[in-house]
């Protein structure tokens, strides 16, 4: 009777192969080994020479730990929302693992990432926390397009952006 039990079980939910393991291995070698191949070829990096320097990189510092706030508390009301059960600090949390995926990872990986971490820490199936994603991402592209009209609207299309006082 338990071995037909254990046969229904590995039916509905097979054991990792250990060829997937070493495929997961592997691409995660060659995405670090070319992290590390890009960053060899990229200038070295220079610490702030005076105060106001010191006091730009301090404030960028400060805007993207408020946007990573923000977002992150964005994505727990859309979770909310959507009543999918989770911890709020895994909602903070992965917004921020989200971001480093997809800078590191191709084709928006860190959002896939999202998902699978998600999905093993709440109630929810992967396709509910896609969902949830997906709606994030349309809140994103409304805000660029309501930035876009209010730039357009401004009329600083002849403004030198991007240039410095130095």
């Amino acid at each position: 009777m338990q071995d037909l039990e254990r046969a229904e079980t590995e039916l509905i939910a097979p054991p990792p192969s250990r060829l997937r393991a070493l495929l997961g291995l592997v691409v995660s070698i060659v995405a670090v080994a070319g992290c590390v191949l890009w960053a060899r070829k990229q200038d070295k990096p220079t610490l702030p020479q005076d105060a106001e320097d010191w006091a730009l990189l301090a404030l960028g510092v400060a805007v993207y730990g408020v946007t990573i706030l923000v977002r992150g508390w964005r994505w727990r009301e859309i979770l909310r929302f959507a009543d999918i059960k989770h911890e709020p600090a895994d909602a903070y949390g992965l917004v921020t693992v989200g971001y480093m995926g997809n800078n590191v990872l191709p084709a928006r990986g860190g959002e896939v990432l999202r998902i699978f971490l998600l999905a093993e820490r709440s109630s929810a199936r992967r396709r509910e926390v896609l969902g949830s994603i997906l709606t994030e991402r349309m809140l994103d592209a409304g805000a660029l397009v309501a930035l876009f009209a209010m730039l357009t609207a401004l009329n600083v299309g002849g403004s030198p952006a991007g240039r410095t006082r130095r």
